[in-house]
């Protein structure tokens, strides 16, 4: 069997946590997406932060174990009633690496911070 097989087996929660930064494109400002986002990252235990971006779209970055992270992606693609989404960029991060990757605003997630709207 091949490592990949191997870990295809394996539950997602023991692979231990993922990080993804989301940038999602649509009608995503003016609809409670940040709102509906930060609700559904509660109900699943993760936590990081959404924000608008000055270009209309919502810009996120999502941390927590790997089937809660596959569940916020899901519900994403749709968000809130009013939210049309057009399109949705996922970039996954290493977890120890990735603090300041994506720009200086980035900042650290810390577990007590849960999640955030910015």
């Amino acid at each position: 069997m091949s490592l990949e097989d191997a870990l295809a087996k394996v539950p997602g929660d023991l692979l231990g946590p993922k990080r993804v930064h989301v940038h999602i494109t649509g009608r995503v400002q003016g609809v409670f997406f940040r709102d509906s986002c930060k609700q559904e990252a509660d109900r699943h235990h993760v936590i990081g932060w959404v924000r608008n971006n000055p270009d209309g779209s919502v810009e996120a970055l999502f941390q927590g174990d790997p089937s809660a992270i596959e569940q916020i992606l899901a519900w994403c693609h749709t968000g809130p009633p009013r939210a049309r989404v057009a399109e949705i960029h996922t970039n996954y991060l290493d977890v120890e690496t990735s603090q300041e990757s994506v720009d200086p605003d980035f900042g650290n997630i810390k577990k007590s911070s849960g999640f955030q709207i910015r």
